[in-house]
């Protein structure tokens, strides 16, 4: 097989290595979407995308309990979860 020097093809070291974090990013996407095929039971609208210390994450919302919210890194949807999971009656209930 024909080595091929990058510089011969007028590729530079700055584009290499933002492609390479590019695949580095889209590996990563694949693989937390594979990551879906541990929660057999769930459907697939009950399953969200949250981050926990800014790595993402699958989460199954109908299942999850109040402490593992608690431990997510908190946005409106967190905190519309929050407050299902929360047993004390609001004045909007009625």
């Amino acid at each position: 097989m024909m080595n091929i020097n990058r510089n011969n093809l007028g590729i530079s070291s700055t584009l290499v290595k933002q492609l390479q974090e590019e695949n580095k990013l889209l590996k990563s996407e694949l693989e937390l979407y594979k990551q879906i095929h541990n929660f057999p039971t769930a459907v697939v609208y009950q399953m969200t995308i949250k981050t926990k210390n800014k790595q993402k994450l699958w989460i199954n919302k109908q299942t999850i309990t109040k402490k593992e919210l608690l431990e997510l890194d908190i946005d409106d949807e967190i905190r519309q979860l929050l407050s299902e999971k929360d047993p004390r009656y609001n004045d909007s209930d009625w």
